[in-house]
């Protein structure tokens, strides 16, 4: 295998929203968060398009806050998922970030949240995207940030190192692009970052090993058969070093961030 699949259909699909699902009340502060930048200007019924929307659990309590939201994502199975959940005013399409089926200045504002480092070449992407915003519309970049000191922030980079150093150059396809500097160039300005919401879990060692190995760890699922075994047994031998009880649950603090950025974006 030269290259990880990232192929969000079946049983990945399945399992993408108990994997990165949001607690209920986290959840509806980020779609509040989210509506609170978009509506001022555009109006309650604003109009924002997420790339990649998967399951929904972005677009479903931005919805739910009152926008109307067009989410697109290549897979059927992920927008099935999303469709049996009912929401009013949630609109899917299943249509390729690099070439949107939307015309020019359509909409309020743009979500990307942990999807352009998938792109085969984030420029396009970008410059696709604003291109169906109107002028002075937002583009929110957000993000799950995860204390790096706690034990689910070690073992996200301990786990990301360690596939590297098994699979050289097993990167996605655009990690390390710039999207904040590409957005720039296409016309728009940094305006401010927000912390959507914070709140703190538990975890044990344990318990974050035994998800890995089971492919149910937001990062794990992506690893193939040969792979995996590897990785868990390296992961096991550094955390017996990193911890003396690996079934001690510790507190993880966690924080749903977003960067805006808006302009006239070239129109």
């Amino acid at each position: 295998m030269s290259r990880l699949d990232y192929t969000f259909d079946g049983r990945v699909a399945d399992q993408y929203e108990g994997q990165r699902a949001h607690p209920a009340a986290v959840s509806d502060a980020i779609g509040a968060a989210i509506a609170a930048v978009v509506t001022p200007a555009a109006g309650p019924s604003a109009a924002l398009l997420e790339l990649g929307v998967g399951t929904g659990r972005m677009a479903r309590p931005v919805a739910q806050h009152g926008c109307r939201v067009w989410g697109i994502d290549v897979s059927r199975d992920m927008l099935e998922i999303t469709r049996d959940t009912g929401v009013d005013g949630l609109y899917l399409c299943q249509a390729d970030m690099h070439r949107l089926p939307f015309p020019a200045g359509w909409f309020d504002a743009v979500l990307a949240v942990h999807v352009l480092h998938l792109a085969t070449d984030v420029r396009t992407v970008l410059t696709e995207a604003v291109r169906t915003l109107r002028a002075g519309g937002w583009f929110l970049l957000g993000r799950d940030w995860i204390d790096p000191e706690s034990v689910a922030g070690k073992f996200q980079q301990q786990l990301r190192r360690t596939v590297l150093e098994l699979r050289p150059g097993m990167a996605p396809p655009a990690a390390g692009s710039r999207p904040s500097a590409i957005l720039g160039e296409l016309g728009g300005a940094k305006m401010r970052d927000v912390t959507a919401a914070e709140w703190t879990t538990i975890a044990s060692p344990a318990a974050v090993l035994a998800s890995i190995a089971a492919k149910t760890h937001a990062e794990s699922w992506i690893l193939d058969d040969d792979l995996l075994p590897q990785v868990v047994s390296r992961l096991t031998t550094w955390a017996t070093r990193e911890w003396s009880d690996l079934s001690q649950a510790r507190p993880v603090s966690r924080r749903f961030e977003l960067s805006l950025f808006q302009g006239d974006w070239g129109k």
